[in-house]
């Protein structure tokens, strides 16, 4: 055995260096942000012949986000520790102190408190110490108790000095602060109204949330899914085509559901054949959702969720508010159907749907087929399904009480059971597995970026105990005979192709895939020798048939979820601020610098 010192080797290094130091580091830091002060604070003191010192810079910035570096003995200390519990209390009493006898802040108003000062403050903290203790083998977290005292001691000596030689930073820093104090005091009445309202909702939880049978947070799974489809669609009175020839409103569906009456619906193959379905679960999915009437031209009227699919006869599908006139729907009877008009409703109303296993549409008495909703793809005694409308607010550049007033927000953060906050409580969560589950394109990837800042921001213990994930959804289904492949990349695509002797129809496909093609087309049947090689490309979750969708995504023997960690605090906070953030420049030069890197990863 031997070591690299009894080697005499001299191994690489690099070394990094600003000029001005930690008042350098800080304007590098806030290069793309706007000050909210000109003169950035900076002290340094020794203080012993030992060589012990206390170095801190800072400068606040219009935004809601903190970035607080501290190092000791020039380590990282990415956990923070004692010199930046000093910093901490120092700021915090200090600015109130200069507030008050200033006349900022009056007698009968409430003190800054710890979160208000930080909001939107950019600091770096150093210390160095002839006998320096860390607390865990990384380093991470200063625990020299020694060192609290050393930084409050100069710094709120040194802070206050500051902001009595310049006072209209002071101004600028104290009305920053003051208006964090009144967001904070706003977003804890919203917070309160959220925890109430979950309360006063008990088990009924969210409308929109499809919850599972078990109460095991240890076996239970919730899936964070895109659009409305997912929530079903359809008004009250809409009716269905039943197998014993009558046509049934929703409504009397759900009635005679609950009288113990089994109902037969009619379902479409992609090749027009029909076939007969047990309907199962009719209930209201969604309650004053807004809606649309699509109008037939055979004057049948359907009002539904803009969201909602309608098969078209060569069995792709197609949103109702996309739509057009020039459209084919699978018919029920012989007749095509072709839409007449979309009149988009004032009016919202509550929206029915039914489960069927093992198909993925159902006829309507109009003579049409529409999608099935993605929940009879689960496990419902462990799986529960939470749709998110469209695209959730970017909790980066908003306050919690803006972030709370967001419906989609709201439902989330009582689905999780957690609370959020300083009420957050890890024991309360009721799902072990959260995995998001987006589609596999452009608003896909944003969907997903908006809720992993989402759960970094509000509820980071999540992803640090490990719960959080992303499912990855296929892009292909490759069929050879009864032999069904799936595959997540046009690469792995290509490589499976060349595997099983197909490599003759990689230019077929090439030629043949075009932007005007449906969802769920094929998009190319070719033949080497029997049995036939057929390709289908998914744009979305929401338009596979439930035992496709269960088989890639839900099935916990067969799906691909991929788990969220942290590797790097100090980096993912600087990578969510650049590309969350309120500034385009960095958001775009990152972007242009990792846009190969991060597709490879996001898809890998």
């Amino acid at each position: 055995m031997f070591f690299l010192k009894d080697l005499e080797l001299e191994l690489p290094s690099t070394s990094f260096y600003f000029e001005g130091g930690l008042l350098s580091l800080v304007r590098f830091h806030n290069q793309y942000q706007k000050a909210v002060h000109k003169n950035i604070f900076y002290i340094e003191k020794i203080l012993n012949d030992k060589g012990e010192s206390v170095e801190v810079a800072l400068q606040y910035v219009d935004d809601i986000s903190s970035r607080v570096t501290s190092f000791a003995n020039n380590i990282a200390t990415i956990e923070g520790g004692m010199h930046l519990t000093g910093f901490k209390s120092a700021l915090t009493r200090t600015l109130n102190s200069y507030a008050r006898e200033s006349g900022f802040l009056k007698e009968k108003d409430e003190n800054f408190a710890g979160d208000d000062v930080l909001e939107g403050i950019t600091a770096v903290v150093s210390v160095k110490l002839a006998e320096v203790q860390f607390e865990g083998q990384t380093k991470a977290k200063l625990g020299s108790v020694e060192a609290r005292g050393m930084v409050e001691t100069v710094f709120s000596e040194a802070f206050a000095f500051f902001l009595e030689e310049h006072p209209e930073d002071a101004k600028a820093i104290i009305n920053k602060v003051a208006i964090a104090l009144r967001a904070r005091k706003a977003a804890r009445a919203a917070k309160e109204n959220v925890l109430r309202k979950g309360v006063l909702e008990g088990i009924t939880l969210p409308g929109k949330l499809a919850d599972c049978q078990s109460k095991s947070a240890q076996e239970s799974e919730l899936f964070i899914v895109e659009g409305d489809s997912a929530g079903g669609c359809f008004a009250g009175e809409t009716k269905v085509a039943l197998l014993d020839g009558r046509n049934v409103s929703f409504k009397e569906l759900v009635k005679e559901h609950k009288m113990g009456k089994a109902n037969y619906c009619y379902t479409a193959g992609k090749n027009g054949d029909i076939k007969i379905a047990l309907i199962e679960n009719p209930r209201i999915t969604k309650k004053n959702a807004e809606v649309i009437k699509v109008v037939l031209d055979n004057a049948e009227e359907i009002i539904c969720t803009p969201e909602h699919k309608f098969m078209m006869r060569d069995g792709a599908y197609k949103k109702a508010k996309d739509l057009k006139n020039i459209d084919s729907l699978m018919p029920l009877r012989r007749q095509l159907s072709r839409l007449g008009k979309i009149i988009k409703l004032n009016e919202k109303m509550d929206v029915y749907d039914f489960e069927v296993k093992g198909t993925h549409n159902f006829a309507l008495a109009s003579g049409v087929f529409v999608h099935n909703s993605a929940k009879q793809g689960r496990d419902r005694r462990t799986q529960a399904i939470l749709p998110l409308r469209g695209k959730i607010l970017n909790v980066e550049r908003a306050r919690l009480d803006k972030m709370l007033a967001s419906q989609e927000i709201k439902n989330l953060v009582i689905a999780l059971g957690t609370a959020i906050g300083d009420t957050f409580n890890i024991e309360k969560l009721r799902y072990h597995k959260i995995i998001i589950a987006t589609d596999a394109d452009v608003d896909g990837d944003h969907i997903k970026t908006l809720l992993l800042t989402l759960f970094y921001r509000y509820f980071k213990q999540i992803i640090e105990d490990g719960y959080l994930f992303v499912a990855k959804a296929p892009l292909y289904k490759i069929s050879q005979g009864k032999k069904e492949m799936y595959v997540f990349s046009d690469k792995e695509k290509e490589e499976y192709l060349k595997k099983i002797g197909a490599e003759s129809i990689l230019d077929k496909v090439e030629d043949l895939v075009s932007e005007d093609e449906q969802d769920g087309e094929e998009l190319v049947t070719a033949q080497k020798k029997t049995p036939k090689i057929s390709i289908q490309r998914y744009k979305g979750l929401g338009e596979m048939n439930p035992d496709e969708l269960f088989e890639t995504t839900m099935d916990a023997e067969k799906r691909v979820l991929k788990k969220i960690f942290i590797e790097d605090a100090q980096r993912a906070d600087i990578t969510f601020d650049t590309l969350m953030g309120a500034q385009v420049a960095p958001r775009k030069a990152f972007i242009q610098s990792n846009a190969t890197i991060a597709q490879i990863d996001l898809h890998a």
